[in-house]
């Protein structure tokens, strides 16, 4: 209710909400921009006073060659003034670029945190998707399933027609191999040697024709030599 007899103004109001929303949109990218517009007007402004600077002391060399100390003077004063604005000028833009930076900082930091939050939520999510106990179910069965088909490995490993003799009856039976081996063998070297000893035992077979003396042969050689003998 207006007491005072006047009809609220639909401008203000108006006025009112857009600088709001205004506000609520302007973020760290309009304020980097806004920053880095403030900073180029700085760098023409310091760019105008250099210029004037420079012509202040070029006023000041012209009325020191003229003799004129007091117009030197004057100029080396507007100069120093200059001089000051641009050192307050330089420290202002150096103080925005600081800004400048915290703003672009603040902006990454910004991103990073909502990506970790993104991040988070998207593991949630599939985490939620995910039992415990489904999970522990499941290995459960993949071991069942190893132990299941090394048993069918097993079963397709052995003869159709049974299964061989124990172990120690095999090796028994390998063994009595191994002895009857030895046995041959040993037979063997005996035979080698008995015809060895029996070869070495007989006497040369004469070699050409073999003649035999008769017993008249015999008798006239001895009757001879008892003839001779006498």
């Amino acid at each position: 209710m207006n007491f005072f007899g006047r009809k609220k103004s639909p401008t203000a109001t108006t006025t009112t909400t857009t600088n709001s929303s205004a506000g609520k949109s302007s973020g760290p990218a309009q304020a980097l921009q806004n920053v880095k517009k403030q900073i180029d007007v700085l760098e023409k402004r310091i760019e105008f006073l250099e210029k004037k600077q420079l012509g202040h002391l070029q006023d000041a060399k012209r009325a020191s060659q003229a003799k004129n100390k007091t117009k030197a003077m004057q100029a080396l004063k507007r100069k120093k003034m200059v001089e000051q604005e641009i050192n307050k000028l330089r420290g202002a833009v150096m103080n925005l670029e600081q800004q400048s930076m915290m703003v672009e900082s603040a902006s990454t930091t910004k991103d990073i945190i909502e990506g970790m939050k993104a991040g988070k939520e998207a593991a949630s999510s599939i985490m939620k998707q995910v039992d415990l106990d489904s999970v522990a179910d499941l290995q459960d069965d993949i071991a069942e399933q190893f132990q299941t088909q090394t048993e069918i490995d097993d079963i397709l490993g052995n003869p159709l027609g049974g299964s061989f003799e124990d172990d120690d009856d095999l090796l028994a039976e390998l063994d009595e191999l191994e002895d009857v081996d030895e046995l041959a063998g040993l037979e063997e070297e005996m035979d080698h040697v008995h015809v060895v000893k029996t070869t070495t035992l007989l006497p040369n077979v004469p070699q050409g024709t073999i003649h035999i003396a008769r017993d008249e042969d015999a008798e006239a050689l001895a009757a001879l030599e008892a003839e001779m003998a006498m």
